[in-house]
């Protein structure tokens, strides 16, 4: 490690420590000045290392503040903006100066192929919310809320994830948020804390402080993959955090009681193990001994710990299977345009699936923006996958997080081939941070 890197590294922390130190005490008068909406003192907060340090805010250091303030405050109401305005929720706050922050820093972006793929899709969906859809407000939120999101965290990784040590930062970040929301999550029904959870159905089931049960599965998936990447190849010290919050998420996906989340873990371990077994086959061993380890011990421990009925009827399987027969029906009668954002909202007619909604995101996006919209939000996945690929497997100074950040990804598409990730932003964000690490610039450390 040269000295340059190290001075370069210890004010990097201290910059890190400043924002997080400005943010929580805001926060904390938030709460006590401003009646528990803590969205307008955060923005304060945030404020201020963009004002006084922008230059030396790095990108990583925004995109941990994002992951801890998108997971820690999810359940918080925005502040109503006026008019037909969305609100101003803290995530949006915190995207809102990072865009802030990108201006103090000309140059930084480089959009490349995936990002003018991104850029067309976003003319595309405009376009056909404009002239097709039924309601544009709600095709703009909907926008805002899944699209814009998901695509700033993806250019800022892309751009910015230029070291191994900020990399390295990353996957710290998310072993430890994930752990926080684990445990928020596992001693919340016990300390009868209100987090905004939906009532009714998800009642015996964890949500923590993501509102359902699988947005906080299908967050803590993604999150408990990338957290391995320090668990198994951190210092010491960092291995034993990361061990305990690894251990801390899988409880809290456990009790969620998502099918689709559990079956995610077990296809990221399994994509980990197979991505690995190249450079680290003891890790090959682990992960392959504990997916069956989890395969075997699983169902016996459900059936345990839960008698819902929910858990032992196909119905709801087969319900999501036939009603992405109907998506596929939909998207062959406007195969190249779609109909629109948020025109078809909800099935109707005979089947027995009339109000039902679409359970696979991809279709659901097929439907709206037909193979054109689909093709140009397809393509920037399939060319990071392609590069995380071949830095695995060809280039050793890639860095090691690749081959998590692309089991990352792979766990993401199981949730939202079961669900449709329109209603939860954070999980398709994240899909879109590990696309961000695959086509981030090679590290430069070692220079």
């Amino acid at each position: 490690m040269s000295v340059g890197w190290a001075v370069s590294e210890g004010r990097d922390r201290l910059v890190l420590a400043a924002g997080f130190a400005g943010a929580a005490s805001a926060l904390c008068a938030g709460w006590l000045v401003g009646g528990g909406n803590p969205v307008a003192p955060l923005g304060l907060a945030l404020l201020a290392p963009v004002v006084f340090v922008a230059a030396r805010v790095q990108a990583v250091h925004w995109l941990v503040i994002w992951l801890l303030v998108s997971g820690t405050l999810g359940w918080v109401t925005g502040l109503r903006a006026p008019g037909d305005l969305p609100e101003v929720t803290p995530e949006r706050m915190v995207l809102l100066l990072i865009g802030v922050s990108v201006a103090f820093r000309t140059g930084r972006w480089r959009i490349g192929g995936a990002g003018l793929c991104l850029l067309l899709f976003s003319l595309d969906y405009f376009l056909m919310a404009a002239f097709e859809s039924t309601d544009f407000r709600a095709s703009t939120l909907t926008f805002l809320h899944h699209y814009a999101s998901a695509f700033i965290v993806f250019g800022l990784a892309a751009s910015g994830l230029r070291s191994d040590a900020a990399r390295r930062l990353l996957a710290r970040a998310a072993a430890l948020v994930g752990g926080l929301l684990g445990a928020v999550a596992l001693i919340q029904p016990h300390a009868g804390w209100d987090l905004g959870a939906e009532p009714g159905e998800w009642s015996n089931r964890v949500a923590g402080t993501l509102i359902t049960p699988p947005n906080l599965g299908a967050v803590l998936a993604i999150l408990l993959v990338l957290g391995l990447y320090e668990a198994t190849t951190g210092q010491p010290h960092w291995r034993a955090v990361a061990a305990a919050s690894t251990g801390l998420m899988a409880a809290a996906i456990l009790l969620t009681f998502t099918r689709a989340a559990w079956l995610s873990v077990v296809v990221g371990v399994g994509t980990l193990a197979l991505l690995t077994i190249h450079r680290h086959p003891i890790l090959f061993l682990v992960l392959l001994a504990a997916t069956i380890v989890s395969i075997a011990v699983a169902p016996p421990l459900i059936d345990a710990l839960t008698d819902d009925p929910r858990l032992r009827d196909d119905r709801n399987a087969l319900g999501r299977y036939e009603t992405s027969l109907l998506s596929l029906q939909q998207f062959s009668q406007r195969p190249v345009f779609g109909w629109g954002p948020e025109t078809v909202r909800y099935f109707s007619g005979p089947g027995g699936y009339h109000g039902w909604v679409s359970h696979n995101s991809f279709l659901t996006l097929l439907v709206a923006t037909g193979l054109v919209g689909g093709t140009l939000y397809l393509l920037p996945v399939g060319l990071a996958a392609w590069r995380g690929g071949r830095s695995i497997w060809g280039c050793a100074g890639a860095g090691g997080l690749h081959s998590f950040a692309l089991a990352g990804a792979a766990t993401y598409v199981v949730n939202a081939l079961a669900i449709d990730m329109k209603y939860f932003a954070l999980p398709h964000t994240l899909f879109w941070l590990c696309l961000g690490v695959l086509v981030a610039p090679p590290a430069r450390d070692a220079q």
